[in-house]
């Protein structure tokens, strides 16, 4: 089944899909204009009560940080605030629409709790781990290691022109300007624990018109924390600020340390990005944790007149993962280009909420979003609002949304979201939810190609699109692989 639209002008569309296939037309879209923005969390459960587990994990997250009074890393401010929007955000429910279709109910059944500082064995796995990991061909290159919210390691970076601080080093004289600001007035409920807990934070900066030697690779290694009390939480932070013309590579991957299926670990990450006018930033990001893992990522991007951001996203691993991506083009002749690719199999749930505001004229996006579901247990959500401002005269924004089940039972939730208040722009979006195409392993195999071999000839080619994008062909080669080992077993599925 399929479902698409395309607007222009005043238009609206929307397009939904689930486990039968998608379904769409004309007034669909519940598209949210700028007041109503922020992170997806943010914008469902706005004006919600605070309940004992927002003020039980706030005060868990806070306890016994570097910071001057005992708590967080993040400047004092900063903290505070992050403490009142939690408190009046709530914790996620069911019933708010951001979190119609993705149950955080064993996260908030008990209040979350810090990880402890990694013992310096850990610490040294991590960092040889790291080592093997790299994307140059003859090292680590210029990487950063994070290991359960904390910075242990930083290699390569000023030889690639690229400055890196660490928050949690106690250093005084850090310039921390930004951080906060964009994920304190956007984020939803987890992004706010994160500002209020993180016990660290790296500070990345290119200077105006300096172009990065070299991807930045920042690798984020979690431990088990089966025992530990509470929901066992790390807050990784990261800060990325491009001055006026510089130009960076950077790779954000994340993995279980020692590359170990065994225990759980919950990941609660927030990454802010500050691009100055005319800045290129090329960011790839990769979800491959644990089987039991589970992940949620806040990104919030502000770009400046003339800027370039593009995403790569592809998620693997965990028991359920998601991304709450909030991008804000903030001039004229601005470009944002996105790329998704979700794999959820026995028992995983995948979660993208995208938030896309354009307000200034001649502003371009792209983003083509793909969800494969594997197995009857299998979900997937895809959440993407785009809004055109009044000023976004001349836009060209387009937004696609494909989805693969390959079993009965499994199931998408696809809801692409356009606003559009300008008249003068070109605005597509759409939505398709299917099985594979009977009639092309049909043909397929009328040319002597079995069915297993057709099913997965298939599904390679519907996830390569967005693989064979990845720029490092290290990293190229893991996530691969983990797609492959993902899917093995599943080729053989009936077809609905």
């Amino acid at each position: 089944m399929a479902a698409a639209g395309r607007a222009r002008g005043g238009g609206r569309g929307g397009a939904r899909g689930g486990a039968a296939g998608g379904a769409g037309g004309a007034g669909g879209a519940r598209a949210r204009g700028r007041g109503a923005r922020g992170a997806a969390g943010a914008r469902g459960a706005a004006g919600a009560p605070a309940g004992d587990w927002v003020g039980a994990s706030l005060a868990g997250l806070g306890a016994g940080g570097p910071g001057a009074d005992g708590g967080g890393a993040l400047p004092g401010g900063v903290r505070e605030g992050a403490g009142a929007r939690a408190r009046e955000l709530g914790p996620p429910r069911r019933r708010a629409e951001a979190w119609k279709f993705t149950d955080a109910g064993h996260l908030t059944a008990r209040p979350l709790a810090p990880r402890p500082p990694p013992a310096p064995a850990l610490a040294g796995a991590a960092t040889a781990q790291a080592g093997a990991r790299g994307l140059a061909q003859d090292g680590p290159g210029c990487q950063v290691v994070v290991l359960d919210g904390r910075v242990v390691g930083v290699e390569g970076v000023g030889e690639a022109g690229v400055r890196v601080e660490c928050l949690g080093a106690g250093d005084g004289g850090l310039d921390v300007s930004g951080l906060g600001a964009a994920s304190g007035s956007r984020g939803g409920v987890f992004a706010q624990l994160n500002s209020a807990g993180a016990p660290d934070a790296a500070v990345v900066d290119v200077p105006a018109g300096v172009a990065a030697a070299g991807p930045l690779h920042i690798l984020y290694l979690s431990s088990p924390a089966d025992g530990e009390a509470g929901t066992a939480t790390s807050c990784p932070r990261c800060l990325i600020r491009l001055g006026d013309g510089a130009r960076l590579e950077v790779v954000e991957e994340f993995a279980a340390l020692g590359g170990t299926d065994e225990g759980s670990y919950f990941v609660n990450a927030v990454t802010e990005i500050e691009l100055g006018v005319g800045a290129e930033l090329r960011l790839t990001y990769v979800g491959d944790d644990a089987p039991r893992a589970t992940h949620i990522k806040g990104t919030y991007v502000n770009q400046a007149e003339d800027s370039n951001f593009s995403l790569l996203e592809a998620r693997v691993g965990g028991s359920l993962s998601r991304h709450e991506l909030d991008i804000d083009q903030q001039g004229p002749a601005t470009q944002t280009r996105m790329r998704h690719l979700l794999l959820a199999g026995d028992g995983q749930l995948h979660d993208l909420h995208s938030h896309l505001e354009l307000a200034h004229v001649e502003g371009e996006a792209d983003q083509l979003h793909k969800c494969i579901a594997t197995h009857p247990s299998s979900r997937g959500v895809f959440d993407g609002s785009v809004n055109v401002g009044q000023q976004a005269q001349q836009t060209d924004a387009g937004q696609l949304t494909k989805n693969l089940l390959l079993s009965k039972g499994a199931t998408v939730n696809a809801k692409p979201n356009l606003k559009i208040i300008a008249d003068d722009v070109a605005c597509t979006h759409g939505c398709t939810v299917a099985a594979l195409d009977a009639e092309q392993i049909f043909y397929m195999k009328q040319r002597g190609i079995s069915e297993e071999a057709a099913n997965s000839t298939l599904v390679q080619a519907f996830s390569n699109e967005i693989l064979m994008e990845i720029p490092f062909p290290a990293l190229e080669k893991r996530v691969s692989g983990a797609v492959s080992q993902s899917l093995a077993g599943f080729v053989n599925a009936v077809t609905i």
